[in-house]
């Protein structure tokens, strides 16, 4: 049975779409029992996906949130006006001479390339007569009485005498899935069989994607169509954490003669994105407290880490009150691991509680002054 994390890895894959996984989706599904489901075979990952869309759907999100495959148009070809248009040009006539390429479509294009229209049907096609997909197993340790041997001229590897997966040496289950673009559709994704089509085109599609920094969706339109992956000088790539959001981490994939300008900008824009407002950095008596915080025994009482800080630190840092000195480390210790309350954008809902052209009321003149005595 594949873990949970590999059928979250599957269906963000499926989904294809380069946008943040709104936070209440994945433990929407998990509450539903419908991850289990995958686990255990009774569902299969597609129609997680199906589910996703409906919710899209029935919130009218479905234009914001589907994207069209990023390729060059016949206009863009014509122009041929920027660097990366005509580099992407370049890749694809490289692509198309690959010998790899010309034998998969030799192979499994008798016909020609396809029309952007028939893709999809021709990976339903496909994916029914590649067969019921492979469930692979990996992560087996081999023990050090095994010699490992290697097929020349590849990267793979048998063992003598031959390695039997058993309790006691399991591995980890896992499947391999092909998400190729479809335009004007969700992407399509089908996990794969070894040996079949689908999973040649898969391996392909990462090798090339690898060659030319394309997507491997961009990379499977290519070898079906013919149609030439755009290029672009930056690709910025979220990698969230939900339950540590200080975690999160942007992936920026950068040309070397882009623009540093250009670099900053597309990294305010996925920040902007990603939390959209302002997020507000804390000040230095806050690390010191939070740091303060992390170095203390779990099981340590506060009255005895008030005494601790305060034999530390000046007069005016000091806390006379426990309650106070308390809250404030506690807040600095959560506004850094939750990156000052989360990801959350202020909802329509948010500023109708608070009535129609609210301002945020400002702080009086020395309240923080005040505060700081009744520590």
């Amino acid at each position: 049975m594949i873990t949970a994390e590999e059928v979250r890895k599957q269906f963000e894959a499926q989904l294809g779409v380069d946008v943040v996984l709104p936070p209440g989706v994945w433990p929407y599904l998990v509450e539903k029992g419908w991850v289990t489901e995958v686990q255990d075979g009774t569902r299969t990952p597609a129609s997680l996906v199906d589910e996703y869309w409906k919710l899209i759907d029935a919130s009218g999100r479905r234009r914001t949130v589907l994207q069209s495959p990023q390729m060059l148009t016949a206009a863009q070809r014509r122009r041929a006006s920027d660097r990366e248009t005509v580099l992407a040009m370049l890749f694809g006539q490289q692509a198309t001479n690959d010998p790899l390429v010309a034998a998969f479509r030799n192979a499994a294009l008798p016909s020609g390339l396809l029309r952007g229209e028939d893709v999809e049907e021709w990976l339903r096609e496909r994916a029914a007569s590649d067969g019921e997909p492979t469930v692979w197993i990996g992560n087996v340790p081999v023990p050090s009485d095994y010699d490992i041997v290697r097929i020349p001229g590849t990267d793979r590897v048998f063992t003598i005498p031959v390695l039997t997966i058993t309790p006691e040496r399991s591995g980890q289950a896992s499947s391999r899935m092909l998400v190729c673009s479809v335009p004007a559709k969700p992407p399509a994704a089908f996990v794969t069989a070894a040996g079949g089509t689908l999973e040649s085109l898969r391996e392909l599609s990462q090798v090339l994607a690898r060659r030319f920094s394309w997507s491997p969706m961009q990379a499977a339109l290519f070898v079906l169509t013919g149609e030439t992956p755009k290029l672009s000088l930056i690709r910025v790539r979220t990698e969230p954490s939900s339950r540590i959001p200080a975690c999160t981490r942007f992936i920026m994939e950068v040309d070397p003669t882009a623009d540093p300008d250009h670099v900053a900008e597309r990294y305010r824009q996925a920040r902007r994105k990603l939390f959209g407002r302002r997020v507000r950095t804390l000040d230095l008596k806050h690390l010191k407290l939070a740091a303060f915080l992390a170095e203390r025994a779990p099981t340590e009482q506060w009255d005895e880490r008030l005494k601790s800080w305060n034999s530390s630190y000046e007069d005016k840092e000091q806390y006379r009150r426990q309650n106070i000195f308390k809250r404030e480390c506690l807040k600095a210790r959560d506004r850094l691991l939750m990156v000052d309350a989360s990801f959350r954008r202020r909802t329509k809902k948010d500023q109708d509680r608070r009535g129609p052209g609210a301002k945020r009321r400002p702080t009086r003149p020395g309240k923080k002054d005040v505060g700081d005595k009744r520590r």
